[in-house]
């Protein structure tokens, strides 16, 4: 599986074959409880293919808190657009504070325990912004697309 800004997934079926399945943003929401922003928001804490993701901030640490903020991340995404990328520090500084106090306080339930220690080491540069940008407007083949809007799953892609 292969994580992007898709609002569908495709996946191997099963292990050594070429059978395809494909996630649908509502299928991965009901099963993880993350929405397209969550998703986002987890691959840059944990890590994935463009970056190692945020020091002492594991998948369950990340999972908790792309529950919280997921969205919140796409709102500061879609505010930056409109408002023009001088934005872009202010509105991902706010997004940074949020995350770092509930790492410390847990206000809103979603960590198992606090992180004091993540937060003191959390990124002042979170979001890297080069990395943010491959997961925001990921580089597909044609093949790929095809195959994500194949079987009558076509629509865009929510980012």
């Amino acid at each position: 599986m292969y994580l992007d800004a898709a609002s569908r997934i495709p996946r191997a079926k099963w292990a050594y074959s070429d059978e395809m399945q494909v996630l649908t943003s509502q299928r991965i929401a009901e099963i993880s409880g993350l929405t397209g922003g969550g998703l986002l928001l987890y691959a840059l804490l944990a890590g994935g293919d463009y970056s190692p993701g945020v020091a002492g901030c594991g998948p369950v640490i990340a999972l908790g808190l792309a529950r919280c903020f997921g969205d919140d991340l796409l709102s500061a995404i879609r505010c930056i657009d409109v408002g023009g990328g001088h934005k872009a520090e202010e509105v991902f500084k706010e997004l940074r504070d949020r995350i770092c106090s509930e790492l410390k306080t847990n206000s809103r339930g979603f960590l198992a325990f606090c992180h004091p220690a993540v937060a003191t080491g959390f990124p002042e540069t979170f979001p890297d912004p080069d990395v943010l940008e491959l997961y925001h407007n990921p580089a597909i083949s044609t093949s790929s697309r095809e195959l994500v809007n194949s079987a009558g799953l076509a629509g865009s892609w929510p980012f």
